[in-house]
């Protein structure tokens, strides 16, 4: 059976952040993903602020793959019948630690992860984790098939908004229906112009 430090589940923004850091401190770390590359299962309706890039990784801004930096807030107040909205555009929005930008998940997480293995986590893919490993009431490790295990001393659940082994653990419950949302993703080409006039 082969055996870390630590196993980190899920490759998204949390899980390569938190393997990064194990990695760094000197434990071994295994950073598990279920897609076949970090990102590609990802779904994402927003941004990344660069304080939380700032304090993990300082030169973030030399190679992290930004798509477009925000330079406008925009907010909607609704009623049943009426609406406000607000909006406020300025370049210093896009500047120190208030920046944040768009980016694609695929390159963003892919990017992420490969900071944690140049910090020393072991990254593999397209492994899917199916029950945490207990024994005498502890966690040892993870399940990653029918009979097989990989054990650690500490295991990090980063899997997202599946939450599979975070409620089989009963760590957390099913979420009520009011408690989420539905998004919809669509993915448009438009002219380089036409972006940048956004």
């Amino acid at each position: 059976m082969e055996r870390f430090d630590a196993i980190v589940v899920g490759a998204g923004p949390a899980g390569s952040s938190a393997a990064l850091t194990l990695a760094r401190k000197g434990f071994s770390t295994l950073l598990v993903e279920r897609g076949r590359s970090p990102g590609v299962k990802g779904m994402f309706g927003g941004r990344i602020y660069s304080w939380a890039l700032q304090d993990l990784l300082p030169d973030w801004a030399k190679d992290c793959p930004v798509e477009r930096t925000v330079v406008r807030e925009n907010m909607v107040f609704l009623t049943e019948d009426a609406s406000l909205g607000i909006s406020f555009d300025s370049t210093k929005l896009g500047q120190g630690r208030a920046a944040s930008f768009t980016a694609v998940r695929a390159k963003f997480d892919g990017w992420l992860a490969k900071k944690a293995q140049d910090a020393g986590a072991t990254l593999v893919t397209g492994i899917r984790v199916d029950d945490l490993w207990k024994e005498d009431g502890q966690v040892r490790g993870v399940m990653v098939a029918p009979n097989d295990r990989v054990g650690a001393d500490v295991v990090v659940i980063a899997e997202g908004a599946t939450s599979i082994l975070t409620r089989a653990a009963g760590l957390k419950e099913d979420l009520e229906p009011r408690e989420v949302s539905v998004g919809v993703k669509e993915t448009i080409e438009l002219p380089a112009e036409t972006i940048q006039e956004r």
